[in-house]
């Protein structure tokens, strides 16, 4: 895969109509664009098959990959994952990476809002960094009200994202998904917010103060 810029892609992006490229016949029907009917459904799925591909290089799981953390790092991030509780009428709770066999998109999905905590302090800090700037992209898509400001900030952190990806992990995982993952900003300014199943457990401002405190522990780090 050939990485983009944002700013290359988004003035592609101008004259593009996000199209699903496919062999269905339905997909064949010049009127019907598949990714205008259901966006965020479509980038909601790609979207959790990062966050697989980011827990399957930690724990070791990618041929061709090295492991990128030790076995004691992932009982460690379980330990941490444990102690996160969910409200009782919401019905989720925290799985464990270390256990991960067959998760539903929900699961990937609670830990990448609330679940990415636990990395800090365990995970290699290039990894940890790395990935808290996903999550910092997708929470900020993710929020009800996005104004203009958010999505030229945001093209700006998939750039460096991206270029990181590219730098800190293997070719063997420099997969679509982290290619397509120029577009979501795009859609979401012309469909709004892409929709998070269990975005109704916590409200926003508390994810908002997450990504607060685990900016400023970040920053202070002398390592």
């Amino acid at each position: 895969i050939t990485f983009v810029s944002s700013e290359e892609q988004y003035s592609i992006d101008r004259d593009f109509s996000f199209r699903i490229n496919s062999n269905t016949e339905l997909s064949r029907l010049k009127y019907v664009q598949l990714n205008n009917i259901i966006p965020s459904q479509y980038f909601y799925e790609d979207i959790m098959d990062i966050v697989k591909l980011f827990i399957d290089s930690w724990t070791g799981k990618i041929a061709g990959v090295p492991r990128q953390s030790t076995p004691f790092d992932i009982k460690k991030i379980d330990s941490l994952l444990k102690k996160i509780k969910f409200p009782i009428e919401s019905r989720h709770r925290m799985a464990l990476i270390g256990l991960k066999q067959n998760w539903k998109k929900t699961v990937y999905e609670n830990f990448l809002l609330y679940g990415f905590i636990a990395l800090e302090n365990v995970l290699d800090n290039v990894l940890f960094v790395n990935f808290k700037k996903f999550v910092k992209i997708i929470t900020t898509l993710n929020k009800s009200s996005i104004s203009k400001q958010d999505l030229f900030s945001i093209k700006t952190k998939i750039d460096s994202f991206i270029s990181e990806f590219g730098a800190i992990y293997p070719i063997q995982m420099h997969q679509l998904q982290i290619h397509s993952f120029v577009h979501p900003p795009a859609v979401v300014q012309k469909f709004g917010p892409i929709f998070f199943i269990s975005k109704n457990c916590i409200d926003h401002t508390v994810l908002d103060s997450l990504m607060q405190n685990i900016d400023n522990s970040t920053n202070n780090r002398t390592d």
